[in-house]
């Protein structure tokens, strides 16, 4: 009875959902998992009957909102059934995706925070070829935009196209690391790499700064590419922004450090492309040490 009390979770008829559920507790052993279900079930269920009055498009935000107010609320929920949290998500995403897709359909939405909307759906439902397809028009869109570069990163690294996915991610977090939902990623290979940043005592609030640093010690981002010249250009100027900011001696170096080792990193690439002379090669690699010692260590080992 439980079972089909969570399949009828998949289908949005959470009414149905709660009924069975009353009726598995009255026998079932399994009181707590039952009555956290029934929590989740009751959050939803109040939360159709409002969105029956929206819009196709106010109907997908309002999920959206609510799925993440439903991610807080479950989170004293410590004993949820799995297939009760998925199956909710399920039907959630997917009624998100519809209406998204009604709108995209009839050419009311096609701008790039809908692409990328519809693409991290995509995404969270599993369907990375789609997810694909879907982010790679936002990135056409739009081509610098860190989140919609990692959200690729890890879809290509789902369907094991590992060296678009390494490329990618390096090119994310870069541009912006801070702009990136780290908690959204699932490629394995990204875990491992925060779990050894873990282990070199980086701190949580930290992570997304100390990553292309570390992805790069680690040869996780080890997939590069060609800079143009006006790039060189703009690389060489952020880095001697940072410096000066660096040299200001504010609160705000342990943000720069990792900034700045990241950009020399990119830089270092760039000599070793084109063969520069031995001594710009020499001075970055001081650069870095004198930076950070022990990363250095790293870096050259």
């Amino acid at each position: 009875m439980l079972k089909k009390a969570y399949d009828a979770l998949k289908q949005g008829q959470f009414q149905a959902s709660i009924e069975l559920m009353k009726k598995a507790a009255e026998s079932d052993k399994q009181r707590l998992e039952i009555e956290q279900a029934l929590q989740c079930a009751f959050f939803w269920q109040e939360r159709k009957d409002k969105i029956r009055e929206l819009d196709h498009y106010s109907q997908s935000e309002y999920l959206m909102t609510e799925w993440n107010n439903f991610l807080n609320y479950t989170s004293s929920l410590p004993d949820i059934a799995p297939n009760c949290f998925y199956n909710i998500k399920h039907y959630v995403y997917t009624l998100a995706l519809e209406n998204y897709l009604k709108l995209a359909d009839s050419k009311e939405l096609l701008d790039f925070e809908s692409l990328l909307k519809i693409g991290r759906i995509h995404k969270e439902l599993g369907n990375y070829e789609s997810a694909i397809e879907v982010l790679e028009h936002a990135h056409q869109t739009k081509r610098n935009d860190p989140q919609v570069l990692a959200d690729l990163a890890d879809c290509y690294a789902q369907v094991d196209e590992m060296k678009a996915s390494k490329l990618f991610f390096r090119e994310a977090f870069f541009i912006d690391p801070e702009a990136i939902d780290i908690s959204a990623i699932e490629s394995p290979f990204f875990h491992t790499l925060l779990e050894k940043m873990k282990q070199n005592g980086i701190k949580k609030s930290e992570l997304r700064l100390w990553i292309p640093v570390f992805g790069t010690i680690y040869g996780i981002f080890n997939i590069k590419r060609e800079l143009k010249p006006i790039e060189i250009g703009k690389l060489k100027q952020s880095i001697s922004i940072l410096e000066s900011k660096l040299c200001e001696k504010s609160e705000a170096a342990g943000k720069i450090i990792p900034l700045l080792l990241n950009k020399f990193f990119w830089l270092m690439d760039h000599y070793l492309s084109i063969k520069a002379p031995q001594a710009d090669i020499d001075d970055l690699l001081l650069k870095i040490k004198e930076l950070d010692e022990n990363i250095y260590m790293k870096y050259i080992n």
